[in-house]
């Protein structure tokens, strides 16, 4: 989505007229870049999110909460 919403900006800035079945000129090239760039930003994230819980204290949970 944010591949065409790109793509979208660039029509505007170029004055191209997309045809009346696409959102922009360029739809696909933008789509499928954005696709792959979200593709792995999302898996490093993931990653990311993952090692940073296996690095932590051993012993967190509920017992350590405020509201216990």
């Amino acid at each position: 989505m944010i591949g065409v919403g790109i793509a979208q900006i660039v029509d505007t800035v170029t004055g191209c007229k997309a045809a009346s079945d696409l959102p922009s000129c360029n739809t696909f090239p933008y789509f499928i870049g954005g696709g792959i760039f979200g593709a792995l930003v999302m898996m490093v994230l993931i990653q990311w999110r993952i090692r940073r819980r296996s690095d932590g204290p051993e012993d967190s949970g509920l017992k350590h909460s405020k509201r216990s």
